[in-house]
């Protein structure tokens, strides 16, 4: 068996919790129950009549599973418009308050696993605060819901089933705090490390793109009574954003806290660079002639929250986490298909067997393409849409998998100590991608053709043997029914082609397609060497029967002493014919052996294998698919065809780059089969997918094409990318110089490589 090194990250399921806009009671619920679960105050609230903001919401979090809160109408319905986060229990709620023969739990992590892992782990038992606090208010206090969210408040034994406070008071590291509705609020609400920093003890964060400026720490200015201010404040939070909410309405409260808060931050702000340093000051139900005259000076700068701040364009919500393990994975076949089995051990949490109903999410980060292999892959897109259809196929329980941004997350018990990864069907997966658009997909008798060719050449490197014209030259100018002598063979492979005279074998003379010498240059002989051994030609004897005086041509390892002509049976002695080294002939085999039309893969390949090596940050994590026809859901007749398509996660792993691409050998490209895979590439969901057309072919590109090829470039993006014999041919794509073309042509990405193409071809028009 096989191993491979398995990294896992543990962390806590991400709820995001339903409610209506008008429902205080169940927000105020909804913050009690954050902190009593480990990681919840990294859980937004959603509004469901605001269903724009709650699917930004959705996206910006990367949420696991959607909780309704509270009656008020289409907010018990409101999970149904998201089947792909389907709550990962069966039960109504986290907390089971049943007197059964189960005592108390929770279906999540929460506190009291936080404590019992603390109790018993000695580096973080050491960098526990002396004391945390808890904090006491006035119900009529009307700051109450604000003391609420910034520090911490447990819910009752009644409505949950558990006296989480008797537990914490039962810890010497816990005591009260009363706060006085009267007087300002005291600076202890900032120093004293309350039940909000339990609540996230031992967490990591993660960002999954790079830092925004709205990330900027700061202050809140709303209105305690307003729900949209304290979502909006809570939501930020969320985010990891440090922020102190102060009310308009009793601005005078804060006076002890703010000067302190604000030189807090103007101080870390020191050693981070900013567009602009002035302290920043967020609102969201105001208007901007509310915010205090304070607050308007040099030294503030005001950033208005609307409906559209949560599109990911503004603020970040990073990934939250336990600590990282790894384990050595043992790789096995699972009906057919590669499997990785691990253990779960060195958990950053409490594995009590009181703990068994308590959920987690167990990271794994995507394994690389394993052994290039093209009929199945660990890689998994970053499309949550089916995440129903990743849990069957990839671990089997459909409830119990969320795709995640460069990674696959598997929801496991506390208790568990294994768990598996299948591959996924390549074939499958981009029938199951395409489905989700409406077309389906068969794979043509070309890419089964191509397949093959794959197959013989031992993966998409092979192809390498393709940049060289005379290799190409050599199977266009052989007959399949014909036989060559290897000097002919030779002289072609090492001849100038006589339509590019510019062009020889020299220039290829440091390819390797195989191990040898770096001293040793590539040669004719060694190249038609490796395509008789990778079974591209066959080496086989020529001889005439003896009763029927036609000749027939015999491969090796068919051949003996003696053997039956295969036209008039008659038995021929051949050993005279073995005898004579000038005999032996060569002829197309394998694929090429089928029909001259099996030529057409060899462009397919060429420029597969130049997106392998190009895109070298990208391509262990990507997935590719060789020639199928695409039929729309209600016709029965082809659509069209593709050559090929790349998928290929993009870095923090939040889009997908997809390339659909049509390759030919010097023929023309039509507007027809243009237009129909820009139509495919518009039917691409955007908030998932960047998808780019890409046109290859070994010639130059004629003016028309490249006038049609101009309009693949919609809504102003560059999706267009035209590759010639210029970026084929050569091992760097980027070796030879574009004449013309000053800049230097970045090709690392699929989007540089859109970008270069308009460089090369198409800024000189615009």
């Amino acid at each position: 068996m096989d191993t491979v090194g398995v990294n896992i990250n543990y962390r806590p399921l991400r709820i995001a919790w339903a409610i209506h806009s008008e429902d205080f009671d169940s927000f105020r619920k909804i913050v009690r129950y954050s902190h009593v679960l480990w990681g919840g105050l990294y859980s937004p609230v959603l509004f469901v009549d605001c269903p724009d903001q709650a699917q930004q919401i959705i996206e910006l979090f990367r949420v696991d599973f959607i909780l309704p809160i509270g009656d008020f109408d289409g907010v018990q319905e409101f999970p149904k418009n998201y089947p792909h986060l389907m709550k990962p229990f069966h039960e109504p709620f986290i907390f089971n308050k049943s007197k059964g023969p189960f005592e108390f739990y929770s279906r999540v992590l929460d506190i009291r696993n936080t404590l019992d892992f603390l109790r018993n782990d000695v580096d973080w038992r050491s960098s526990v605060p002396e004391k945390f606090q808890i904090f006491d208010w006035n119900e009529d206090d009307p700051l109450a819901d604000l003391f609420l969210m910034m520090l911490g408040a447990l819910p009752a034994e009644e409505e949950v089933g558990y006296n989480y406070l008797h537990t914490l008071e039962q810890t010497s590291k816990f005591e009260h705090y009363s706060i006085d509705n009267t007087s300002s609020i005291p600076l202890a609400c900032i120093e004293k490390p309350s039940l909000s920093k339990l609540v996230n003890w031992g967490l990591r964060l993660k960002p999954y793109a790079h830092e925004r400026y709205w990330n900027q720490s700061g202050i809140f200015i709303g209105k305690v009574d307003s729900l949209d201010d304290l979502v909006c404040f809570w939501n930020l939070r969320a985010c990891n954003i440090r922020i102190l909410f102060v009310d308009v309405n009793y601005i005078e409260r804060f006076e002890d806290i703010l000067p302190v808060w604000e030189q807090d931050i103007r101080e870390s702000q020191i050693n981070e660079i900013f567009d602009d340093n002035r302290l920043l000051v967020r609102f969201c139900s105001l208007e901007e002639k509310e915010i205090p005259i304070a607050f308007r000076s040099e030294e503030y700068v005001s950033k208005l929250l609307h409906s559209v701040s949560w599109n990911g364009l503004n603020v970040h919500a990073p990934g939250v986490f336990l600590k990282s393990s790894s384990a050595l994975g043992v790789v096995s076949s699972s009906e057919g298909r590669p499997q990785v089995d691990f253990s779960l051990a060195n958990k950053p949490f409490s594995e009590a067997p009181k703990f068994h109903f308590q959920l987690l999410v167990a990271s794994v980060p995507l394994i690389s393409r394993y052994y290039d292999e093209a009929e199945h892959s660990f890689v998994v897109p970053y499309y949550p849409e089916l995440n129903e259809y990743f849990a069957r196929n990839v671990h089997f329980e459909y409830d119990k998998l969320r795709v995640e941004p460069d990674s696959v997350g598997i929801i496991i018990r506390a208790t568990q100590s294994e768990a598996f990864l299948r591959s996924l069907n390549v074939l499958e997966l981009t029938q199951k991608i395409f489905n989700s658009i409406g077309y389906q997909v068969n794979l043509s008798y070309a890419g089964l053709m191509a397949k093959q060719l794959l197959s013989r050449l031992g993966g998409l490197q092979g192809g390498r043997v393709f940049k060289i014209p005379g290799v190409r030259r050599l199977f266009k100018e052989s007959s399949i029914d014909e036989s060559i002598k290897k000097k002919v063979a030779l002289i072609k492979i090492g001849e100038k082609d006589p339509s590019r005279p510019e062009v020889s074998f020299a220039d290829h003379s440091f390819l390797f397609i195989e191990k040898r010498s770096r001293s040793e240059d590539l040669s004719p002989a060694s190249v038609f060497g490796y395509l008789v051994e990778k079974g591209l030609f066959r080496i086989g004897v020529e001889f005439k029967c003896k009763a029927c005086k036609l000749p027939s041509w015999l491969p090796l390892d068919s051949i003996q002493s003696e053997v039956v002509c295969p036209l008039c049976g008659t038995i021929n002695n051949i050993t005279r014919s073995l005898a004579d080294s000038d005999k032996w002939q060569y002829r197309r085999s394998g694929v090429f052996g089928i029909e001259k039309n099996a030529q057409g893969a060899v462009p397919v390949l060429l420029t597969l294998q130049q997106l392998d090596t190009t895109l070298f940050a990208s391509s262990s994590k990507s997935i590719y698919l060789t020639s199928f026809e695409l039929f729309k859901n209600s016709e029965k007749k082809p659509y069209c065809e593709v050559d090929f398509i790349w998928i290929s996660p993009q870095q923090f792993g939040l889009r997908t780059d997809i390339i659909i691409a049509e390759c030919k050998d010097a023929g023309p490209f039509e507007k027809a089969d243009i237009d129909s895979l820009l139509e495919i590439a518009k039917a691409f969901p955007r908030s998932r997918f960047d998808v780019y057309i890409l046109l290859s072919k070994i010639a130059p590109f004629k003016t028309d094409e490249l006038s049609l090829a101009r309009n693949i470039n919609f809504d102003g993006r560059h999706r267009a990318i035209l590759l010639t014999s210029d970026q084929l041919e050569p091992y760097f794509i980027n070796e030879k110089v574009q004449e013309g073309v000053e800049r230097r042509l970045d090709w690392s990405t699929p989007n540089a490589m859109a970008q270069s193409t308009y460089y090369l071809y198409f800024e000189h028009l615009d």
